[in-house]
């Protein structure tokens, strides 16, 4: 499973809630349009190995997700007939929506395991952010290789205020370092900068010397990890971002034939003019610019 975050002052690096909004819209699966989330919800094979692991991982004090997941996990495997609604219910909470601590406890009560987790309130934010790591073991289960997550346009936290751009640095360490909550869920994220970050912000704006401190400021050990996350995220931006190579002449011609073929396919163009929807004109030339699909 793949998704593309575009970074941005609305969808900020190191508010999980926004993250995980966006990853979960923009998910997609192999070979599936739609909801990834319902995909995998109904591809589930509850009687396999994968979803045995799953299982397992889940209600493993290791992985640091809340019971709530693992109650949903054990009901989801259980359910009987008529139980559809709540098992969207199941799904709708996995993609982000609140699930009633109360419901739980009664169809847990209904099973004979209301004794066997502890549930309570959690907040959203801890909630959204586990989220990405069970999201990735369910789509493990299902037989994928995990959840691969692109950060792109980086450079914008360049814009947030300094004490955002010092969270959005230890948000970065965490990522790289694998240490989001879960650290054996198959997450990963690549992260896209422009190659100019270095030199106008963790330079220019004094990051790398000042902000690792303000983090400290607190003087608390949460204030401790967070700086020095943030510290992994700047020296990772410092010294192991791999330069892209710009196209070249020839490739940028040859992305703009195919994706001229491609919207002469699906708009019907193909041979026509796309202004007057027939065969083309006397005179009607297409407008035809390098690097772009406008007039074509």
């Amino acid at each position: 499973m793949v998704s593309r975050v575009v970074i941005s002052k609305e969808t900020v690096l190191h508010d999980p809630v926004k993250m995980f909004r966006s990853a979960v819209a923009n998910a997609q699966l192999p070979g599936v349009a739609g909801d990834a989330v319902a995909a995998l919800a109904a591809a589930a094979d509850v009687d396999s190995a994968g979803w045995a692991e799953l299982h397992r991982a889940v209600h493993a004090p290791v992985t640091g997700l809340d019971e709530g997941f693992g109650a949903t996990v054990s009901l989801y495997g259980r359910r009987g007939v008529g139980d559809d609604e709540f098992a969207q219910t199941i799904v709708r909470f996995r993609a982000g929506d609140p699930i009633r601590v109360a419901d739980l406890r009664r169809r847990l009560d209904q099973v004979g395991e209301a004794g066997a987790y502890t549930l309570g309130p959690a907040k959203e934010r801890d909630l959204c952010a586990q989220r990405f790591a069970f999201l990735a073991r369910l789509a493990r289960a299902g037989g994928l290789g995990g959840w691969v997550i692109l950060l792109d346009e980086a450079e914008l936290i360049g814009r947030y205020s300094a004490l955002q751009r010092a969270k959005a640095y230890a948000e970065l360490g965490h990522w790289l370092q694998g240490r989001l909550v879960d650290p054996g869920a198959p997450l990963g994220a690549v992260i896209a900068f422009t190659d100019d970050f270095d030199a106008a912000v963790l330079t220019d704006k004094g990051d790398r010397a000042r902000l690792p401190a303000k983090l400290r400021a607190k003087g608390d050990a949460t204030a401790e990890e967070r700086a020095s996350a943030a510290e992994t995220g700047m020296r990772a931006i410092e010294r192991d971002l791999l330069l892209l190579q710009p196209p070249d002449a020839g490739e940028l011609d040859r992305c703009h034939e195919r994706l001229r073929a491609l919207q002469g396919e699906a708009f019907g163009w193909t041979r026509r003019c796309p202004r007057h929807r027939g065969p083309r004109a006397p005179g009607c030339a297409s407008t035809s610019v390098r690097g772009s699909t406008s007039g074509t």
